[in-house]
């Protein structure tokens, strides 16, 4: 998918004093958001815009678009926040940068993947036609026959057991 450059574009408001003394290019997190929509994109951005901290950099990937960030807080804050409005897996890895002043400096790596389906939607898990009832930092699969609920967390593990209905479909 490709994103357009006007909407990541450097804003007029994105670098306070804080930043000000900084390398142009200078970051603490890389936000990956994989699997998104233009509307995920921008809400990150503009959670960025709100705290006022500079995206210095982007790269477009395969699967989706990282998002260098001069505020590793407001990253993982943007990714939290896309992960209860949208449903999905967050996950934050933390890399060994530096030592300075006798403290060490990481850099994060926060990562948002969106789901492949939406609240509403019908899928199959373990075989079974689910309706999704819920999608946030959970989901809430719930059988349309019986009534049966399940709750599953959003990791990698459970969400890659939950198939589109339509495909598995197509498939049989």
């Amino acid at each position: 998918m490709k994103f357009h450059a006007v909407e990541l574009a450097p804003r007029k408001n994105a670098k306070p004093k804080a930043w000000e003394g900084k390398h142009p290019l200078y970051f603490e997190a890389i936000m990956q958001l994989r699997n998104v929509q233009i509307e995920h994109v921008q809400r990150a951005v503009n959670i960025h815009d709100k705290a006022k901290v500079p995206i210095p950099k982007t790269v477009e990937q395969k699967t989706g678009i990282d998002l260098y960030s001069a505020d590793a807080k407001t990253t993982k804050a943007a990714a939290k926040n896309l992960q209860k409005k949208y449903g999905g897996i967050y996950l934050v890895t933390a890399k060994l940068f530096s030592e300075k002043d006798g403290r060490t400096i990481y850099r994060l790596t926060v990562l948002y993947r969106a789901p492949h389906f939406k609240r509403g939607d019908l899928v199959m898990y373990k075989g079974e036609t689910y309706e999704v009832k819920l999608l946030q930092d959970k989901v809430v699969l719930q059988n349309p026959k019986t009534g049966k609920k399940i709750q599953l967390k959003c990791n990698e593990k459970d969400m890659a057991l939950i198939k589109n209905y339509r495909e598995e479909q197509e498939q049989n």
